[in-house]
């Protein structure tokens, strides 16, 4: 087998190279123009999940039970609160929200609040009107939203059991709270959407229930005297959902008709001498009953200026004067008609004293579930 030897490359002249190439073609332009790209502006992009949605003239899909109805799953999570405002926030920095829909909600949100807050109180006539079916008293600023007819066509436990049923379907539609404060519990404005009235709930936490059932029972022994010196109350009920109100649990809601403008918010240097008169007057009748209220001062005081009259509230701490009269108890009374008889016997027949605050915890026994 014969070996080649291979020398070292020689060295390439590149002058004679150059010297080779005819001088025409060396200096002559080249054959194309070079015209760089412009860098152009791309819209920044997220390499996130894609969203569904809708096909073009398909309808959304309606709300589950836990996210329309107010359920207590998803309704308190605070995970699912900000997952709630993560998407929003997203929405609204990718514009995938059209304007129009965007305010569209807005707008109905904003006016069914407002709707709420701007609604009148049914006034202490009419709503003692439910207590018997009583004919309707065409004073209520609501008239015109109840059903036809000429009289009330709703009794108190229904009423209570329809509000009820509300609230355990959605606990914000209808329901406004007040932010007021009591020594027994919290005031939320209600309203039966199905028939237009609007009232006050008095709601109380499990620790301070005692108290709430006590005042239940003065309103059932004073019936004769509610929408007139003290208001209306058409039931008790204990919410099947968790209601929270500033941070604590609800366990009882008492149903009440709005009474008026609290004393202590109106009296001044020039009426105070009526408004002294009216609250005697008051406090007279309830003493004409044989009973003396342990707080009746103007904070406990309600102004009706539909009725002309004094108005007293937070009844849980009532005292007898004096040994009680029966009272018999009308036909329509159905809320406490099927309480009545304990063993056979009328409690009507040997009526007790009003209970106060301080007594025993007792159930209510004519609390409407």
């Amino acid at each position: 087998m014969s070996v080649v030897f291979i020398g070292p490359p020689s060295k390439v002249k590149y002058l004679d190279i150059l010297r080779d190439i005819p001088e025409t073609i060396r200096k002559d332009p080249p054959t194309f123009n070079y015209r760089p790209s412009h860098w152009k502006r791309e819209p920044k992009t997220h390499n996130t999940r894609s969203r569904a949605r809708c096909q073009p003239g398909a309808s959304p899909p309606e709300h589950s039970s836990t996210e329309g109805s107010g359920g207590d799953e998803g309704s308190h999570s605070p995970s699912t609160a900000a997952a709630a405002r993560s998407r929003s926030s997203r929405t609204r920095r990718n514009g995938q929200q059209s304007p129009g829909r965007r305010d569209g909600f807005k707008a109905g949100r904003n006016s069914q609040k407002d709707s709420q807050t701007t609604r009148a109180y049914c006034n202490m006539a009419y709503i003692r009107g439910i207590l018997n079916r009583d004919p309707l008293d065409k004073a209520c600023p609501n008239l015109q939203s109840h059903p036809g007819g000429q009289r009330h066509s709703i009794g108190p436990a229904e009423f209570t059991r329809s509000l009820h049923r509300q609230l355990v379907r959605n606990r914000n539609e209808g329901f406004e709270p007040l932010h007021v404060r009591g020594r027994t519990g919290y005031l939320v404005k209600a309203t039966l959407l199905t028939h237009g009235y609007t009232v006050i709930i008095k709601a109380t936490t499990a620790e301070k229930q005692h108290r709430l059932q006590a005042e239940m029972e003065n309103y059932k022994h004073l019936r004769n005297l509610q929408g007139q010196q003290i208001p209306v109350c058409l039931g008790a009920f204990k919410p099947r959902i968790a209601y929270w109100y500033h941070g604590e649990l609800m366990a009882q809601m008492m149903v009440l008709s709005w009474s008026g403008t609290r004393l202590q918010h109106i009296i001044n240097n020039s009426n105070s001498s009526f408004f002294g008169q009216e609250r005697k007057k008051a406090l007279a009748v309830l003493r004409s009953h044989g009973i003396t209220h342990g707080d009746s001062e103007g904070r406990n005081m309600l102004w009706d200026k539909m009725s002309g009259r004094l108005v007293v509230i937070d009844l849980e701490d009532l005292e007898w004067v004096k040994h009680p009269r029966a009272f018999k108890p009308t036909s329509g009374n159905r809320w406490y008609g099927s309480h009545v008889r304990a063993g056979g016997a009328d409690k009507h027949s040997h009526p007790a004293r009003p209970l106060h605050a301080s007594d025993s915890h007792r159930p209510l026994s004519h609390c409407i579930s």
